[in-house]
């Protein structure tokens, strides 16, 4: 293998690599925000709703940062599959086991084929429940029976 083709692989490998440190940092700092919006919904917002109708708009508000999170999980994972499929090449591509390949690529594209379509589906079709109790419907609610989280 030439200089120049060596030097390609390694700033594409160094690429793929930084750009996964950088997605795993964003799901940290999203993580973070889920938690203390969370904990800021539930225990300071609204003392007078119960607990469990509480917990349940924290988690409706923080269903779009859930989206996020796994579309970014997910092309995290296939650009560490891309990783893996270059490192066999690199050890077995020019030996008898050239076929190992083919199936760790068709397995590659399959992986990123439907965690695509999962990304896809998540944004499009699932709709966010709604759940918004303010402490005046809590009072005008009481006395009717629980109340629940639509």
């Amino acid at each position: 293998m030439d200089r120049k083709a060596r030097t390609w692989m390694v700033i594409t490998n160094m690429s793929i690599i930084i750009t996964m440190f950088l997605i795993a940092t964003a799901l940290l700092g999203i993580d973070l925000a889920n938690y203390v919006t969370v904990v800021a919904s539930v225990l300071i917002h609204n003392p007078d709703i119960p607990l469990d109708t509480r917990y349940g708009n924290a988690s409706s508000e923080n269903f779009d940062r859930v989206v996020v999170i796994d579309a970014l999980y997910g092309y995290m994972t296939v650009l560490g599959d891309a990783i893996i499929v270059w490192r066999v090449y690199a050890f077995w591509g020019k030996g008898k086991r050239r076929w190992a390949l083919l199936g760790l690529c068709a397995m590659l594209l399959g992986s990123a084929t439907l965690k695509e379509g999962k990304s896809r589906k998540t944004v499009e079709e699932i709709e966010l429940p709604v759940s918004s109790i303010t402490s005046e419907d809590h009072d005008s609610q009481e006395g009717k029976g629980a109340i629940s989280n639509v």
